[in-house]
């Protein structure tokens, strides 16, 4: 995942300046799936985590309460914030449907590859 923002209120940098950098960081993301969002007085954070609550109620993995259903983002866990957190969840929910994964419905293990 490569994600490209910029703040600045008077709109100095635009779409171009953008996807000039990502050429340099990322060649070829143009031939690759994209979602591209272009906003103005787009909110940057409305809080932060805060002492002795950080963000533990935030939604987990397992937050629909689906067996097999797992979710991720920048708004799931209790770790990070905005990429980092969509990162993390990921990660979690990856590695726990490969847990799930190396079940083959009888209850006998079957091999899978190991999640890192």
């Amino acid at each position: 995942m490569v994600h490209l923002m910029h703040y600045e209120p008077d709109d100095t940098v635009g779409t171009a300046d953008l996807e000039a950098l990502a050429d340099e960081l990322q060649p070829g993301w143009r031939d690759e799936e994209m979602v591209r969002q272009v906003g103005h007085r787009r909110v940057v954070a409305f809080d932060r985590p805060q002492p002795g609550s950080g963000m533990s109620g935030r939604p987990g993995i397992g937050a629909t309460g689906l067996p097999g259903i797992l979710v991720a983002g920048d708004w799931v866990g209790p770790d990070d914030l905005l990429g980092g957190a969509a990162l993390s969840s990921g990660r979690a929910a990856g590695r726990a449907a490969a847990r799930r994964s190396t079940n083959d419905g009888d209850g006998r293990r079957v091999p899978a590859a190991s999640a890192r």
